[in-house]
């Protein structure tokens, strides 16, 4: 996250210093980070960031809806509940 705030100033940078030899000064000046209300910030602020510390070991599993068992580690198989395309489909006139 914090990489692509960077990038993002130093691609307003670029349009304002080097495009068009400097023709494009104040394009990228819209404030367009940082909203969290209506009312437009003073300045773009990077949104909070939580970084996660994960284990080496970390490891995905999927759950089917309903069941109790994760996989790959169950050894019972996964079983899906039947899918009915009419009764999911919307009709729309």
């Amino acid at each position: 996250m914090r990489e692509l705030y960077k990038k993002d100033q130093e691609i307003g940078d670029y349009y304002d210093q080097q495009l068009a030899g400097g023709e494009a000064e104040h394009m990228m000046d819209q404030i367009h980070i940082g909203h969290t209300i209506w009312s437009t910030p003073r300045e773009n602020i990077m949104p909070k960031v939580t970084e996660l510390a994960l284990p080496d070991t970390a490891d995905f599993g999927v759950a089917v809806e309903g069941a109790i068992a994760v996989w790959p580690d169950s050894s019972t198989p996964a079983v899906l509940s039947a899918f009915d395309l009419a009764e999911q489909a919307e009709v729309v006139y």
